[in-house]
């Protein structure tokens, strides 16, 4: 198993960071790989799991994805007209569709960043391995109705 890291944000309030995981199992066409987005509030000391990064009893996940919904899909079609191919359509976009769905186990992977919130989508999460890991980021003023007003002036 292979862990790689980034550090994301780092203040004296907020430490965010991107776990790359890759773990090749014998006999397999290939190894998988995986994110672990991990947000700490440091003082005083608190993991902050992606609920908390938004108001209480807000529907997160449904904002998120009514952003990264249309987001995803312009970014698929760059992709394929940087190989000089023509989108497809139809299947792919119901790989984004379902990966980026209305349900907060969609956006587990979500990193803390000057400005703005970076969600991380994994190999199969909304394309096909092949296509790659694809990445959101949503500006704060995007958020500031959704976000908790303390991360919201954290990233700023």
């Amino acid at each position: 198993m292979q862990i790689d890291h980034e550090v994301v944000m780092f203040t004296e309030d907020i430490l965010s960071l991107r776990l790359e995981t890759y773990q090749y199992n014998v006999g397999g066409a290939h190894g998988s790989d995986w994110t672990v987005a991990l947000n700490f509030r440091l003082r005083p000391s608190l993991h902050i799991e992606p609920s908390f990064l938004f108001r209480p009893r807000l529907n997160y996940a449904e904002s998120l994805s009514e952003i990264c919904v249309p987001r995803l899909k312009q970014q698929q079609r760059e992709r394929w007209a940087a190989r000089g191919t023509v989108h497809p359509g139809g299947e792919l976009d119901h790989w984004i569709d379902r990966g980026a769905s209305a349900d907060a186990a969609h956006f587990r992977n979500i990193l803390l960043q000057r400005g703005a919130i970076r969600v991380v989508f994994d190999n199969y999460q909304v394309a096909p391995l092949d296509y790659g890991k694809y990445e959101v980021v949503i500006e704060r003023n995007a958020l500031a109705e959704q976000l908790d007003a303390e991360i919201y002036a954290f990233l700023g």
